[in-house]
């Protein structure tokens, strides 16, 4: 039984990143920062990564991080919605080194905090929002003056699951919004 995997590669400094099934190359020169659509995989276990894997990929759907481990890089999946309902839905993933928050708003003025305090290793659960265009502030918890990026246009549509990811640490550091669960559609925030 296959599944559909895409890889997202989290690490500033670490690359290029490669992919194989056997012999044939699936992805070369992933840098950090950039991810993959998503690849159906009929073996996952005949994969040779680029880094050590720290588990097999289970999930029909999985977004695959590949994030610092304790002994060095590993590959962390991350599930995938299968389905989704009538409402978009965005999450927040941190596979940064600080403490995040998020606010949204239709206008700067209307700012209202839509995920709070999301730690390191740490993903929310998705929440239903409105489609629309919106202004996203990605805040330091605890720290609601400090701005770190604006997203002037953050353009939500309908029936449409995003996740948010933030990678990287104090140094280099990149937010990407991905389309969850069928499209490709990569957005660097940094």
């Amino acid at each position: 039984m296959g599944q559909f995997i895409r890889y997202l590669q989290g690490i500033p400094g670490y690359g290029p990143v490669h992919i194989q099934e056997g012999e044939m190359m699936v992805i070369e020169g992933l840098q950090f920062g950039q991810s993959t659509p998503y690849l159906y995989v009929e073996h996952p276990e005949n994969f040779r990564y680029g880094a050590e894997v720290s588990r097999l990929p289970s999930e029909d759907m999985t977004t695959w991080v590949l994030t610092e481990g304790e002994n060095g890089p590993i590959w962390v999946p991350v599930e995938d919605p299968k389905e989704w309902g009538e409402e978009a839905a965005l999450r927040l993933v941190n596979f940064g080194e600080r403490t995040w928050s998020l606010r949204l708003g239709s206008l700067p003025e209307d700012m209202k905090m839509f995920f709070e305090d999301v730690a390191p290793g740490e993903a929310t659960e998705y929440q239903s929002i409105s489609p629309g265009m919106f202004f996203a502030d990605l805040l330091l918890a605890g720290e609601d003056d400090k701005i770190l990026a604006r997203i002037p246009q953050l353009h939500i549509h309908r029936k449409v699951p995003y996740s948010l990811y933030v990678l990287g640490g104090e140094e280099e550091w990149k937010g990407i919004l991905l389309v969850d669960g069928a499209a490709y559609l990569p957005l660097d925030l940094s």
